[in-house]
């Protein structure tokens, strides 16, 4: 019966595309615990709560999920930190962000927020993701995995 609840909680989470992991600290422990099981497309492109995702990290260790108490913990505070409700995804304004904000924020390298800086000082206000791409050296790829965390 648990097995039926569990598919008909999670089916709900399959999304239609292959979705990625944000990069941040604790990827590497999601990959490796929750990834033995099933694949990251299950949680990627929905959001939690840090109660919801500590509630489904509960059912999974009823299910048998192997790992320590650390890397639960981890699990837990990454997804929650990376992944919370979609209503709740905050917004990084790359037209008043420090780069430090920059940097975490839309989990871009130190190197990279300090580019879009600079140039946005040198060039005035971005108005479109087009106009971001423009910042001569930044990964162009990690820009678009963070356009849902970018306001102009």
């Amino acid at each position: 019966m648990r097995f039926v609840i569990f598919l008909i909680l999670f089916s709900a989470l399959l999304p239609a595309q292959k979705a990625q992991l944000p990069d941040a600290a604790g990827k590497d422990t999601v990959m490796r615990v929750c990834a033995q099981c099933h694949g990251v497309e299950i949680f990627a492109t929905k959001g939690n709560t840090r109660d919801g995702w500590t509630e489904v990290v509960s059912q999974m260790i009823a299910r048998g999920a192997q790992g320590s108490d650390d890397d639960f913990a981890t699990i837990v505070d990454y997804l929650a930190t990376n992944l919370p409700p979609h209503s709740e995804v905050k917004k990084i304004n790359v037209n008043k962000a420090a780069a430090a904000e920059l940097s975490a924020g839309l989990q871009i390298s130190d190197k990279d927020a300090g580019a879009i800086v600079g140039y946005r000082k040198q060039n005035g206000d971005f108005k479109s993701m087009a106009d971001l791409k423009k910042v001569p050296g930044v990964d162009a790829a990690k820009l678009d995995s963070a356009k849902d965390k970018i306001a102009f």
